[in-house]
């Protein structure tokens, strides 16, 4: 798997395409934004949310526009794995 400062600048830049075509809604951009890039192989990108709120919102609002954005770059079909950690809060300044 590729390391977590490449997944998070590979999902940076999704995210900043998704935004550029307003292919995000207000509510999708905010919760991406939450998400923990963790590393990518393959097919799967991993990221990790600090709850399942913030789980739902994303596989609700923006998984299906981020899997997108991540095959554009990426070149090949991404699956989005989204897990739960608790203490990315304790983490952020």
């Amino acid at each position: 798997m590729n390391n977590a400062l490449q997944a998070s600048q590979v999902w940076e830049a999704a995210v900043e395409l998704a935004i550029a075509d307003n292919s995000l809604s207000s509510l999708g951009r905010a919760f991406v934004r939450m998400a923990h890039p963790q590393a990518y192989a393959d097919t799967l990108f991993r990221v990790s949310v600090a709850s399942t709120t913030v789980k739902d919102v994303i596989e609700k609002h923006a998984l299906s526009v981020m899997e997108t954005k991540l095959n554009d770059i990426l070149g090949r079909d991404i699956h989005i794995d989204i897990t739960i950690d608790p203490s990315i809060n304790e983490r952020e300044p």
